[in-house]
């Protein structure tokens, strides 16, 4: 690996360490000049050196707490809130204490999640954040964005402008992404490699199974800029709209959602919001629809003898606050092939009258995901429990859906517990997503999750799910443990993820060549820290994973332990210049 790949994180990181240490001087020089002010609203708990503030932000909602640490920080320096970033964890703990609002958290983009920028304040530099990766053996990547980590190591550099002139905002902020991509061919089925070596998907990946998901994305490093986390808002009074190529995160789940998350890169898309929780009878309401159009990447058009195509995405969704406690909601997205860009914005409306052509050959294909989820707060017991249920086939008739309502179903159920212990908080996760087929697959035609015969590129962006980490026909669990305090934590994780089940089932490929499950076992430790105005988060994990792509040549059960496996190594920091407070003071 050489030095040059990993000169653009060694300047990001030298920006921010200068950022914080003007931050720390700005605010040494304050305390001794001004007297303090006086606390704002909706505080969470800590020193004033990083106090959370609640802003009025895009949404109408409180805003996320502030990422630099106050009084003051420099005029010129703004952190941007990224979706699976070190802001939008602290705002969950805040609000399983019950010092923050839970508006406007279910459906959240980093434009959403920005705090309005302070008056005489239009202009600023957004502080960088840099994602290091690396894989010992496999590739692993798990809610990554637009780095795909591939086996080897990686870097993901996010860095911009933000600018704010009356109802208009510009966030410019792209993302550089490279990939080491080292091969591992010892590991691969023997077939795959000498049949095309331009190839780069399982045999199974076919008719119902078709999705643009490459196992390895090509033989080189991969390398590339893209617009990242870019967005122009203009806000028009209750109402937000604009273009976007910014990550999206639908839904209640910490490590999955079902229809939006930031597992590919984000994609161009033009969007109508709510610019603030609607107060109705039944509760506030908050919306959201965006018209986008998705890439295919370059392996798939290389191994299917075509140009690289464009399909249609189109996605709307509802959440529903009856009271501070209780958030539920609806969310649909459409997708359809189209000629490009331009012919895939066109398509922006089907989400809203595309219904009956849903999971059958049609002139016009398509397919879709329905989801229904919803959160239960409750800061009096420093809990919460969610759930989000969808289903990849709309049912006919009332009849079909009560007979068998789990027909093409997928689902998330999760939970997190906050409790103070020894001038901290402890924090548990729990969560199990579920994509597998249904039982009703013996009967009638029940398709895999993201995958496709209508549209053969899938639910996919540039080579990557749009939506949960656990893929298509897959499964996971989820545990967690992490003592939280002052800007820092500290814990352990276990997880399991078995991999593409429908196609165990089906076996596309052939017979007798799906023998036993591939399956995944890791946990590890992670813990984060803040030096000045820079915060280290650094994740280390273990992967054991047996029966790589289904290679396992045993016939009877005690002859299991002949798979294919391999002892993956996975480390993982994200240095951010936002250093949140996530547990109680010191």
């Amino acid at each position: 690996m050489s030095v040059r790949s990993y000169l653009p994180p060694l300047l990001a990181l030298a920006l921010m360490a200068g950022a914080g240490g003007a931050a720390a001087q700005a605010g040494a020089a304050a305390a001794d000049t001004a007297p303090p002010a006086p606390p704002p609203p909706l505080l969470i708990t800590g020193d004033a050196a990083a106090q959370a503030v609640t802003l009025p932000g895009d949404s109408g909602a409180p805003a996320l707490p502030a990422a630099l640490p106050a009084p003051p920080s420099p005029a010129w320096l703004r952190a941007l809130p990224t979706v699976g970033g070190a802001q939008e964890e602290a705002l969950r703990a805040a609000q399983l204490r019950g010092t923050e609002a839970p508006g406007g958290f279910l459906l959240r983009s980093p434009s959403s999640m920005a705090a309005a920028a302070p008056a005489g304040r239009p202009l600023a530099v957004l502080a960088p954040e840099v994602l290091l990766a690396w894989n010992s053996r496999l590739p692993f990547s798990f809610l990554d964005g637009a780095l795909w980590a591939g086996r080897g190591g990686g870097t993901l550099v996010m860095a911009g402008v933000d600018v704010q002139v009356g109802p208009v905002r510009l966030i410019a902020a792209p993302e550089l992404a490279w990939s080491a991509n080292t091969p591992f061919d010892t590991l691969l089925p023997p077939e795959w490699r000498q049949a095309d070596p331009e190839t780069f998907y399982p045999d199974w990946q076919r008719n119902e199974h078709s999705i643009d998901l490459p196992y390895r994305m090509g033989d080189d490093a991969v390398a590339g800029v893209r617009a990242g986390q870019s967005s122009l808002t203009v806000r028009a009074g209750a109402v937000a709209f604009g273009a976007a190529t910014e990550n999206q995160w639908w839904g209640p789940g910490v490590r999955s959602a079902l229809v939006l998350s930031n597992q590919a890169p984000g994609f161009g898309h033009l969007f109508v919001r709510t610019a603030r929780p609607l107060r109705t009878p039944a509760g506030t309401v908050e919306a959201r629809w965006i018209a986008g159009a998705l890439r295919d990447s370059r392996w798939y058009a290389a191994a299917h003898g075509g140009e690289r195509g464009w399909r249609s995405f189109s996605a709307a969704a509802v959440v529903l606050a009856p009271s501070r406690a209780l958030s539920l909601g609806v969310a649909r997205s459409v997708y359809a092939p189209a000629e490009g860009a331009a012919d895939a914005l066109s398509q922006g409306a089907l989400v809203f009258t595309r219904w009956d052509q849903i999971g059958a050959i049609y002139r016009d294909p398509s397919e879709q995901i329905t989801s229904f989820f919803g959160r239960l707060l409750m800061p009096e017991a420093g809990m919460e429990v969610y759930a989000e249920w969808a289903r990849t086939r709309l049912p006919i008739y009332l009849r079909e859906l009560l007979e068998t309502p789990e027909h093409s179903q997928g689902y998330t159920l999760g939970l997190q517990w906050l409790r103070p212990l020894r001038r901290g908080d402890l924090r548990i996760q729990a969560e199990h997503t579920y994509l597998e087929e249904s039982p009703t697959y013996a009967w009638r035609e029940n398709g895999s999750w993201y995958a496709s015969a209508q549209v053969p590129q899938g639910y996919t962006h540039q080579g990557q799910v749009l939506g949960s980490p656990v893929g298509p026909g897959g499964s996971g669990q989820w545990v967690a443990a992490d003592w939280l305090r002052g800007r820092g934590r500290a814990g352990l994780f276990l997880a399991r993820v078995r991999w593409a089940q429908d196609a165990y089932y089906a076996q596309p490929g052939g017979f007798n060549r799906y023998l036993a499950y591939d399956v995944s076992m890791f946990g590890g430790v992670r813990a984060a820290w803040a030096v000045g105005g820079v915060r280290l988060d650094a994740e280390y994990a273990l992967e054991h994973r047996w029966n790589i792509f289904f290679q396992n040549d045993a016939v009877n059960f005690l002859d299991r332990k002949d798979g294919v496996r391999a002892r993956n190594h996975m480390l993982r920091l994200r240095f951010t210049a936002a250093a949140p407070r996530l547990g109680r003071a010191n």
